[in-house]
């Protein structure tokens, strides 16, 4: 799954600004979603999810973002994965953002399936 070239190019033209942003973010929603005692199961579903993850969940933004992804709601899930994807792509780091990309996918999945499950009733 690739994220749409729009958002990735708006998000790397921006990125260089507030690359910072990024870290700062997922460092918040940890704190306020006190989700440091569930990093080990965070880390261990990110795994099972996504084997390649495995050996970069030890970089502080990805264990992060796994901790995010784990507890967080969807929708914060998702805008903090995109912007640290996109952010990981501007920077060089390919295999990084492939991860993150790969994180996101079962994320976008249930988006749509809620979207579709919505319009299906008539919302």
């Amino acid at each position: 799954m690739r994220i749409p070239a729009a958002v990735v190019t708006l998000l790397a033209i921006c990125t260089p600004v507030h690359a910072d942003l990024v870290e700062d973010n997922l460092s918040s929603l940890v704190a306020n979603f006190q989700l440091e005692p569930y990093r080990d199961a965070a880390q261990s579903r990110c795994r099972k999810d996504v084997p390649k993850s495995g050996p970069l969940l030890a970089e502080r933004a990805i264990g992060d973002f796994c901790l995010v992804r784990f507890g967080a709601p969807r929708t914060q899930a998702l805008f903090v994965g995109v912007s640290l994807s996109a952010r990981l792509d501007a920077t060089g780091h390919k295999a990084e953002a492939d991860a993150v990309d790969a994180l996101l996918a079962p994320l976008v999945a249930d988006a749509e399936m809620a979207r579709m499950g919505a319009k299906a009733r008539g919302r």
